[in-house]
């Protein structure tokens, strides 16, 4: 999985900034990360919280200025960038993140050059958006009660090993392959989904893969060439 290099392609027009740190997660189950890419006005005051976003997750800011109608340019920018990488680069898989249906004709096209295309979105995501991609993972986009004090699911999570109840209460909701097999990048989905302030960082890890490699308790196997699937060890460990 390490050799697979990812791209990470993020449309900001149509996603929250709270959404950033669960796309990385995703795309990173996958490979290494050599690109993180988002595509914005970011001269707008509303798009602020996607440039604090971005020194959180190492983004690299491409901004796309509306014009005066209001129409955005940050898809078609994400397009014309995403296919020079596929024309001039080694780049294995790419993963759009962006509901717009458009960018499906983008992912049949990165498809059909020979690569994977991975695609994050909302959950009202189009049927047609998300047969386009090889994958389609949606979005927790939620937003937390108020009545939470902000940092209240952080404070409880503390460093390794204590992750250990956190991973076997995202398996227990999850749907299973043969012989208890679940993909990282589901594992991600369903930790934020029990958990929705998880991070990786929390414990002191810079993203899922590297915590879990320090997870004696479970146990990993490759599925095709790039994709790590994990499991509880069957012997209790």
């Amino acid at each position: 999985m390490r050799d697979t290099k990812v791209a990470v392609f993020i449309d900001t027009e149509n996603l929250p900034a709270r959404s950033a740190g669960e796309i990385i997660d995703i795309a990173s189950g996958y490979g290494r990360l050599v690109e993180r890419r988002a595509y914005g006005d970011f001269t707008r005051e509303a798009a602020q919280p996607w440039v604090a976003a971005a020194g959180k997750h190492a983004l690299s800011l491409q901004t796309a200025v509306s014009s005066q109608s209001g129409k955005n340019g940050a898809d078609i920018l994400l397009a014309v960038d995403a296919m020079e990488y596929l024309g001039a680069s080694a780049i294995d898989l790419f993963c759009i993140a962006s509901s717009d249906r458009d960018v499906g004709h983008l992912a049949t096209r990165i498809r059909m050059r020979g690569k994977q295309a991975i695609g994050v979105g909302a959950p009202n995501a189009s049927r047609l958006l998300r047969e386009s991609f090889d994958d389609f993972f949606e979005l927790r986009l939620a937003e937390a009660p108020a009545s939470l004090p902000a940092l209240a699911k952080v404070v409880a999570l503390q460093p390794s090993p204590s992750i250990r109840p956190y991973i076997a209460q995202a398996l227990q909701t999850a749907k299973l392959r043969e012989e208890g097999w679940l993909d990282i990048a589901e594992l991600g989905t369903l930790l934020r989904q029990v958990y929705p302030d998880f991070k990786a960082q929390h414990f002191g890890a810079p993203n899922l893969s590297s915590l879990l490699k320090r997870c004696d308790f479970i146990e990993t196997q490759m599925h095709g060439t790039n994709r790590m699937q994990i499991r509880m060890k069957r012997n209790g460990g």
